[in-house]
């Protein structure tokens, strides 16, 4: 039986282990920060650091490459300079990783996925600002009604909301944008339509999905 779309994507949105390709000691730096947002969050899955020059970052074990964990791995983030990408994602396919996160640390070599209605960009509000420059006439029609919402809760711990949600409002526009630095939240989540009505809706939808006390702000 074909998986949906949803069960395609647990990979990235609900991965069980993750390759941090990239993985570095200093802190501020996205090897470091993305390994230890992981942490805070309490990150239940397998955390595998990988830097050909370290031996141990936050407290983890650091490989020199993907191919030598030996356990399986669902996602990889990659933080590495745009010519380091290639190399890399031939090992993550040998390796069989299913889903791959790309975080470029010398200017915007982000990709704009689409698959159905559903638009994946960067993680970063900045970096979603400066892609969609890019691609906005695309939308150039209809304007679309946005409704924010920003989360206490890490994106590991609403996924299942999100794609409950999805399935009852196909049709919505859908972000997921971690945040890395602001106290205040950890994600902020974006509920797009053409249609006020439908947006408002899910936005109601999905306030009663989401744990108690985990909504910050609504804008």
């Amino acid at each position: 039986m074909n998986k949906s779309i949803s069960e395609q994507l647990f990979p990235i949105f609900r991965p069980q282990s993750v390759a941090v390709i990239g993985a570095s000691a200093v802190p501020m730096k996205w090897g470091n920060d993305i390994i230890l947002t992981m942490q805070q969050d309490k990150f239940r899955g397998a955390i595998y650091p990988i830097n050909p020059r370290e031996k141990e970052i936050l407290g983890l074990k650091v490989y020199r490459s993907v191919l030598e964990v030996s356990d399986p791995i669902d996602l990889a983030i990659i933080a590495l300079r745009t010519e380091q990408v290639p190399a890399v994602m031939r090992e993550c396919v040998q390796k069989g990783i299913k889903g791959a996160v790309l975080i470029s640390e010398d200017g915007l070599w982000l990709p704009a996925v689409t698959i159905e209605n559903v638009y994946i960009f960067p993680g970063i509000p900045d970096l979603l600002r400066q892609k969609f420059d890019l691609i906005k006439e695309r939308f150039r029609d209809q304007p679309y009604v946005l409704r924010r919402v920003y989360v206490k809760d890490g994106e590991g711990n609403i996924a299942a909301c999100l794609n409950d949600l999805l399935r009852e409002f196909p049709e919505l526009l859908l972000g997921s944008y971690p945040e890395i630095h602001n106290p205040a939240y950890r994600v902020m989540l974006t509920l797009e339509s053409k249609d006020p009505l439908y947006v408002q809706r899910a936005l109601d939808r999905l306030l009663a999905l989401l744990p108690v006390g985990s909504v910050h702000q609504v804008s």
